[in-house]
């Protein structure tokens, strides 16, 4: 660890923040930071450190508040939303390390996958496609291959809903 992060450790640490978002904004583990702050005394929980603290001092501390991703002091805004980033590339670098996956079931042929938003209904465009235009199309080709014997590949998920008596 060299002396930059240490200082730097000890400024986000009276500013109130916590092991995890300290290790995150300096890229360490969460254990050295620990480590670290117990070793000069900034161990326990950090709101509790700012509660002890004097009102004023605690106002000067609190007046700036540090970038998620690079660590720089951002100014205290009087009105508005309270930003965690220093500027806009900050915001995206930091979302382009730490991409959140979310796991979905595709609603046309039940398929499980991951995908970045919160509410992505199908695995692909493709499968929107089918599942909005080809219902018609899609009844009639599986029923032409049970009729005929043949094994069908796919089946959409809503025909399975369907067969299993599950309808909305």
């Amino acid at each position: 660890m060299t002396e930059e992060q240490k200082q730097m450790i000890v400024r986000l640490r009276n500013v109130g923040l916590g092991y995890r978002k300290i290790a995150i904004v300096l890229e360490l583990s969460r254990d050295k930071v620990r480590n670290y702050c117990k070793a000069i005394g900034l161990d326990g929980y950090a709101k509790k450190r700012l509660q002890a603290k004097e009102g004023k001092q605690m106002e000067e501390d609190c007046a700036d508040s540090v970038c998620r991703y690079c660590g720089k002091s951002i100014e205290k805004q009087i009105t508005g939303r309270r930003r965690i980033y220093y500027s806009e590339e900050c915001r995206r670098a930091w979302s382009k390390n730490h991409l959140s996956l979310y796991k979905h079931e595709c609603m046309f042929f039940g398929k499980k996958f991951e995908s970045s938003s919160k509410t992505q209904k199908f695995c692909s465009h493709d499968c929107y496609i089918r599942d909005r235009f080809w219902r018609r199309e899609d009844t009639e080709e599986i029923v032409k291959m049970l009729l005929t014997g043949k094994k069908v590949p796919t089946v959409p998920k809503w025909i399975k809903d369907i067969l299993n008596g599950e309808t909305k």
